[in-house]
């Protein structure tokens, strides 16, 4: 006998009964999902090739731009090097007989001409030191710079740079400081690119710093032991801190270097990060501010 306690299955409210899912039912709906999934697939590869055609169209034209570039830098800085080449020899010329005649090698000169006479010299030198740095700037950006390494001790390199800058520096009245380490610090470079270095970061703090400051040249080893550490410390101009990041950028001078030495080419800290970079070392400037002074580090590796 049925059992008395079951509970009836509940009708559907029309009083139809709701027909059981089958497996065929199941099947037809996964087919339709396989079937969108495989539409989605094939439209979604059709519109990736033709972006991968637009972009290898592109990466084509972007390379034929670069070849282009590269070759209009490339004879952009063979025709400086050939202007600059050119205007050297007759610059240096006119500085020769302007010295030789100041020197009275002509005859004797009138007291009136000695001051202008004077001037042209320098200004010539001037010009001449200039052209030597678009020239050596050139060479860089070629990869045309020779590299001779040599062994030697940084500190007398840096006391003989020293000695030349003391006449500049005593025409403006400033005090430089000797703290050169008297052990030998040797290195192997090439001794004329790191004398440029030297005489670059030297002539600089002369340059922005205001008649009767102090410049220190301090050298030691570094922290480690593993480089030479060499400082220049001025109580000049100061930096802001967007100079500093621009720093060895090629051309470029902060708006206070303009003000105090128009005649800057705003290559000299390009070609020392160049030459620097060279020699495995490292180059850094730092400053807490305009009229704060500057501080500029180079670090080259000892030899071992």
């Amino acid at each position: 006998m049925p059992d008395a306690t079951a509970t009836p299955a509940p009708m559907p409210p029309n009083g139809t009964t709701t027909p059981p899912q089958t497996s065929s039912n199941n099947n037809v709906s996964l087919e339709v999902q396989l079937r969108a999934a495989n539409d989605l697939v094939y439209k979604t590869s059709l519109e990736l090739a033709d972006k991968n055609k637009a972009l290898a169209l592109l990466t084509k034209e972007l390379t034929a731009s670069n070849e282009r570039l590269s070759e209009l830098e490339s004879l952009k800085s063979e025709l400086l090097a050939l202007a600059v080449h050119r205007l050297r020899g007759p610059l240096v010329s006119i500085e020769g007989y302007a010295s030789m005649i100041s020197d009275g090698n002509y005859g004797a000169v009138p007291d009136t001409m000695k001051e202008p006479l004077v001037r042209v010299v320098e200004s010539t030198d001037i010009m001449v030191s200039m052209i030597a740095e678009f020239i050596q700037a050139s060479e860089l950006a070629s990869g045309l710079t020779l590299f001779n390494p040599v062994t030697f001790d940084i500190g007398d390199a840096i006391r003989e740079t020293f000695a030349k800058a003391k006449a500049l520096a005593d025409s403006k009245k400033l005090v430089l400081k000797n703290e050169i380490a008297s052990e030998p610090l040797n290195v192997s470079a090439d001794l004329d690119q790191i004398k440029s270095v030297l005489r670059i970061v030297l002539d600089n703090a002369i340059r922005y710093t205001p008649d009767g400051g102090t410049i220190t040249v301090h050298l030691a080893k570094s922290t480690g032991g593993a480089s030479a550490h060499f400082e220049v410390i001025d109580t000049g101009i100061g930096m802001t801190t967007d100079t500093i990041t621009k720093l060895f950028a090629k051309f470029f001078r902060g708006e206070n270097a303009n003000k105090i030495w128009v005649l800057g080419s705003g290559l000299g800290l390009y070609i020392a990060k160049k030459l620097v970079d060279m020699h495995k070392g490292l180059i850094t400037g730092k400053s807490e501010g305009e009229g704060k002074g500057s501080t500029f580090v180079v670090e080259v590796p000892l030899l071992k």
